[in-house]
């Protein structure tokens, strides 16, 4: 009789010890599932940010005071009657 109740509590031990084991692994994945989601939220909002700032640096690049300031600024100055076709590269040929 004593050794049906030891194989029950060494089968009750085992059962309770896998059981445990499937929780810690289970709560495991669910935890790096949890990160994972995280760090993709995290690197979706840094992406929007970025498209914001690109979105608003399109725009300023759009109005053309801006680009005329630039210019002035970094003293370029109007070509006018420039005839050019570039045909390698760098290459200009007047024609």
């Amino acid at each position: 009789m004593t050794s049906i109740v030891r194989l029950v509590n060494a089968a009750l031990l085992a059962l309770g010890i896998a059981l445990l084991l499937y929780y810690v692994l289970s709560a495991n994945s669910l935890t790096a599932s949890t990160y994972y989601i995280s760090a993709l939220r995290e690197d979706l909002a840094q992406a929007a940010d970025q498209q914001t700032k690109l979105s608003a640096m399109a725009a300023q690049s759009d109005n053309l005071g801006s680009v005329n300031a630039f210019a002035s600024t970094h003293n370029m100055i109007v070509a006018k009657d420039a005839l050019y076709i570039f045909e390698n590269g760098n290459i200009a040929l007047v024609r």
